[in-house]
């Protein structure tokens, strides 16, 4: 449970940290691979249901984030 609350609090901190600095290109260049590595983790840990009783709830801002600088080619 101590990993889940962990990853989604990381997750949150790289979206905000991104979207306060989107016109920095170099500093997203640094963020989105952490970002995208938490959400792979989160998608396969989804996968295995290792703790049936567990919900991972992605923020959508993340994915709208995500999305938004693959769009624009980082």
């Amino acid at each position: 449970m101590l990993v889940h609350s962990l990853a989604l609090q990381a997750v949150v901190m790289f979206t905000e940290l991104i979207r306060e600095n989107f016109r920095n290109s170099k500093l997203k260049q640094c963020l989105l691979p952490p970002l995208g590595e938490l959400l792979y983790l989160i998608a396969t840990q989804e996968e295995k249901k290792e703790h049936p009783g567990e919900l991972w709830v992605v923020p959508a801002a993340a994915y709208t984030v995500l999305m938004r600088c693959l769009r624009e080619g980082v």
